[in-house]
């Protein structure tokens, strides 16, 4: 179709230099599908409208394939609607509010408002929602979300109409708010690196409690983290997006009314604060930068470009400067692994050679991959580096869960996945986890239990999340890669540090520690202690305790008798003869009465309840008197 074009449309340059393109790229098809990199045109498809939501409206990647085509539909017209609108007042407030209401999880919303009015209408309690949406949305939070989108609307139509219009300068009120979002952006990234037990992955965060296998002692001392975690949620999810508002209402590119560039730029940056706030700020203060260090209106960025544009180059550069990194990283991973692992080595000595020869194609290969947004693949886990092809982060057919293999440990993680989702909402919410990014992969560890965390979709106070629990160690090579995932979390959170500020042994690994989670689950653990309870060392020392655990029971045995000889002696005075059963260690089997063995059951039952196994400490019975 494009030849055809040319034949008849000669005079157009465009056109023939997208036909030569083409006629190069035709070429090179069969060598790309025959290494994997052409994807299949469902795969294609998702992609492509994954990357126009994300980098071109504002949007985020969807949890599932139904999500992403409706909100991509809704996310275009929104920003088609926008072109056509006569003032700028409107435009600005249209892109306002249709921002911060799609930032929200408002599919989830209208789940839980349905089945709140199909419960009103029977008049009797249905069956609650799955994942616990119910708990999740009250009326409480509806209504601070119509309070921030009144103030929202509020605040940008003020600032548009009253404040005016002016080129950035190091005094313009533009430039003022952007001083502001600079000092927002560091405070928030100081708050954030705290949360965590390492500082940049490197060093080890002196502010983070050393003690956390005691339950109570760690939760004591995360007392100040949690107290910083909720100035930072403040200052992230209501200053910072009421800020990145202000700087955009002031902008001078908005009188430019009926234009693609600004429809396009401005309903992503609208849309933005909201979705991802972080990710916004940063980009918002490198275009005020810029703008502030670059003022001449010679420059192509200045002159050519408006703001909203701006902060889309900026956003796509981010993303893929931070896809390059993680790369990159993962390739030298992987040829370091190769070299150091003995096993390994021999028979990856010549690739990881040719690597170092062949260093630029490698590099090619990773610059191909970051611009694609695709899995970078070390064939066989080979150091030897494949470009996959381009694919949604949901990959997989059908909703998470429809494909989970069933098996004896379900339970286990069945059990774990509420109170596990609570503490991640309470991590997530402080900055623990690190910047929230959709696609980013967590490992979760306990005793022999591993859990795989995806973040498949994030937005204004909520973050879709898949948790895959992977089998229990059965074979050997699962017990040595255990094995590894516990020397890198026990030399973070266990091993104590003489210096204060100690470096991270484990830097350049691709577990990079973050944090630890208190969750009551069941424990199935099982301890092997051969050669420890018949170890010498243990035995003397068993000789030595023997003596003290008897003389401590002989004490307890005579404590009780003062009691005993005082009622005998009464016996005597009264010259009455009467059996006295002394009490002993262990009696004789005696037949107990119904009364006596219900009582005995319900104390061991209320001993070993739920709420005690689960607790910190044992619980104390005040008031009872021992029989």
């Amino acid at each position: 179709s494009v030849d055809l074009a040319h034949r008849f449309l000669v005079n157009i340059p465009a056109l023939e230099q997208v036909n030569q393109i083409l006629h190069i790229l035709f070429i090179f098809l069969p060598f790309l599908w025959a290494l994997g990199t052409l994807p299949p045109p469902d795969s294609l498809f998702l992609w492509a409208m994954e990357q126009v939501l994300e980098f071109g409206l504002g949007g985020s990647s969807m949890s599932t394939h139904l999500r992403l085509l409706i909100m991509f539909i809704i996310s275009a017209g929104t920003a088609v609607t926008s072109y056509f609108i006569p003032s700028t007042v409107g435009v600005v407030l249209f892109m306002t509010g249709l921002g911060f209401l799609l930032s929200l999880n408002l599919s989830e919303m209208c789940l839980v408002f349905k089945h709140s009015v199909t419960r009103y209408r029977v008049g009797t309690k249905s069956k609650a929602l799955p994942s616990g949406s119910e708990k999740q949305f009250t009326w409480k939070e509806c209504l601070f979300y119509i309070i921030i989108l009144v103030l929202a609307l509020i605040e940008t139509s003020l600032l548009h109409h009253f404040a005016g219009f002016s080129q950035i300068s190091k005094n313009s009120p533009q430039a003022v708010v952007g001083y502001v979002l600079m000092m927002l952006l560091i405070i928030l990234w100081i708050l954030r690196e705290i949360q965590s037990v390492c500082i940049f992955g490197i060093f080890r965060n002196p502010f983070y409690p050393k003690d956390v296998q005691t339950v109570t002692l760690f939760l004591e001392k995360r007392t100040r983290l949690v107290k910083i975690g909720v100035v930072r949620r403040i200052l992230l999810n209501l200053v910072s997006p009421f800020a990145m508002i202000a700087f955009l209402s002031l902008d001078s590119s908005l009188q430019g009314l009926h234009s693609v560039s600004v429809s396009i730029g401005f309903t992503r940056a609208f849309r933005m604060a909201w979705q991802h706030t972080e990710n916004a700020l940063l980009e918002t203060v490198i275009v005020s930068v810029v703008h502030l260090f670059i003022s001449s209106t010679d420059v192509w960025w200045n002159r050519s470009v408006d703001t909203g544009i701006r902060l889309l180059l900026v956003g796509i550069m981010r993303d893929r400067l931070i896809q390059f990194i993680s790369k990159l990283q993962f390739a030298v991973t992987v040829l370091l692994a190769s070299w150091t692992e003995k096993k390994r080595r021999k028979s990856t000595t010549t690739l990881c050679i040719l690597n170092i020869v062949f260093s630029p194609f490698v590099l090619v290969f990773i610059i191909f991959s970051t611009l694609l947004s695709s899995p970078l693949l070390p064939l066989f886990t080979l150091p030897l580096f494949l470009v996959g092809f381009p694919r949604p982060v949901q990959i997989w057919p059908g909703a998470v869960g429809t494909t989970a293999c069933v098996c004896a440990d379900t339970v286990y993680y069945d059990q774990m996945v509420p109170g596990l989702t609570t503490a991640l909402q309470a991590a997530m919410a402080a900055g623990s986890l690190g910047l929230l990014l959709p696609g980013s992969h967590y490992l979760g560890r306990f005793q022999d239990r591993l859990i795989w965390i995806m973040i498949l979709e994030c937005g204004y106070t909520y973050c879709c999340i898949n948790i895959k629990g992977l089998e229990l160690q059965e074979t050997s090579c699962h017990t040595a890669e255990a094995q590894r995932v516990d020397e890198v979390f026990q030399s973070a959170f266990e091993q104590e540090y003489s210096r204060v500020c100690s470096i991270n042994e484990h830097f350049g690994n691709v577990l990079t520690p973050y944090s630890v989670l208190p969750v009551k689950l069941y424990s199935d653990a099982r301890n092997v202690l051969s050669g420890i309870i018949d170890s010498h060392d243990n035995l003397k020392e068993f000789k030595g305790d023997l003596i003290k655990v008897l003389v401590w029971i002989l004490l307890q045995y005579c404590s009780r008798r003062p009691h005993v000889q005082e009622v005998v002696h009464k016996t005597e005075n009264k010259g009455q003869a009467s059996l006295i059963i002394l009490p002993a260690l262990n009696t004789s089997p005696q037949t107990q009465s119904p009364e006596d063995s219900d009582s005995l059951n319900s104390e061991i039952l209320d001993d070993w309840s739920d709420d005690n196994v689960f607790g910190d400490e044992p619980t104390i019975r005040k008031g009872k008197e021992e029989k």
